[in-house]
């Protein structure tokens, strides 16, 4: 559901929500994990989306993608930039 809602950008917070709840019911899927983390990221989100690529990293330590993006959210919260919603 969330991809759908992914492919319209006024429903990003729809899509947000329904990634929110699959990582919610599959804790350790890191697909849902990282299609929440790299919208959460479209959309200036970074510390959420910081705290969803920590969790990839550590159950998927050969995610290239997670890591440089990771590593990107942590550049741009260290200049003061997107939203620090929790």
């Amino acid at each position: 559901l969330g991809t759908v809602y992914e492919k319209h950008p006024r429903l990003h917070a729809r899509a947000a929500q329904a990634y929110t709840k699959a990582v919610e019911l599959e804790p350790d899927n890191v697909q849902y994990m990282f299609h929440l983390a790299v919208l959460l990221y479209q959309n200036g989100q970074f510390l959420r989306a910081a705290r969803y690529l920590e969790r990839l990293a550590t159950l998927d330590p050969l995610n290239v993608r997670a890591h440089e993006l990771l590593a990107d959210v942590r550049r741009r919260l260290a200049r003061g930039q997107g939203e620090d919603e929790a």
